[in-house]
């Protein structure tokens, strides 16, 4: 359909911005970078299109050009907080922690009120060892996670439930790293005879002998991101070890 309204208009900024987002899903960067820098041509405007062409950047290591362009999108809106989690891991994947430190007290000023940027503050405070300052953060991240829930999730959750435990089935459901589990247990009417695994603890512990980007690969959720083989494999033992435990009482 994209590629469609390209050949229909030529100066859709917006199809070319999508044909990006497309290009690197299929891993072809190069592509995804010429599509994102015809949208910013089309359209200087086109926040998404900055967004992608600093991944696009940030995946080929070409980092000063990723930084340039994430700041270019905190330029046309402040408050845009993927920006600042991308230029954030951008920053961690190079080393400059004092920037990520900077990008922090940027986020603090700006008076943000997001659990996803409260939760990349906590991180940055914890890969500084500062960690009565990282858990002030990652409080605030969870008070925010435990005013609200995705009406559509709980519904799905609760549903699911019904399924598994009229098959005589229990259901197993896992936490994000990093996030309190309590935000998951809240999605449900009733606990009963749902196991809930706890992935906050062990990546937190993780992540004082660790650097962030061996347990993570990206920083989406702001105090996490899509695991590597090594975050995974702690997910899995994990999941394993409580399965173990809460069904065989091994």
């Amino acid at each position: 359909a994209t590629k469609s309204a390209l050949k229909i208009n030529s100066n859709n900024d917006s199809a070319y911005a999508e044909l990006a987002v497309s290009y690197i899903g299929q891993g072809k960067f190069d592509e995804a970078g010429y599509a994102a820098k015809k949208s910013v041509e089309i359209n200087p405007n086109n926040q998404g299109a900055y967004l992608t062409l600093g991944d696009v950047y940030k995946e080929k290591k070409e980092y000063q050009k990723a930084e340039e362009a994430y700041k270019k999108l905190l330029e046309l809106n402040p408050k845009y907080e993927p920006a600042y989690t991308a230029l954030g891991l951008c920053y961690r994947e190079q080393g400059k922690l004092e920037k990520a430190r900077d990008l922090s007290d940027k986020i603090i000023k700006e008076n943000i009120k997001n659990d996803r940027l409260y939760g990349f503050i906590a991180t940055s405070y914890r890969l500084q060892c500062k960690y009565e300052e990282a858990q002030k953060y990652y409080n605030k991240a969870n008070e925010c996670r435990l005013q609200y829930y995705n009406p559509a999730t709980r519904y799905n959750y609760n549903k699911l439930k019904d399924i598994v435990i009229q098959r005589g089935i229990r259901l197993v459901c896992a936490q994000y790293p990093m996030r309190s589990v309590e935000s998951l247990k809240k999605l449900f009417d009733s606990k009963e005879g749902v196991i809930f695994v706890d992935n906050e603890k062990i990546f937190k512990s993780a992540l004082k002998s660790y650097k962030y980007e061996e347990l993570f690969t990206d920083n989406f959720g702001g105090d996490f991101g899509h695991a590597t083989p090594k975050g995974n494999r702690m997910i899995a033992e994990n999941v394993a070890n409580v399965i173990l435990k809460e069904v065989f009482n091994k």
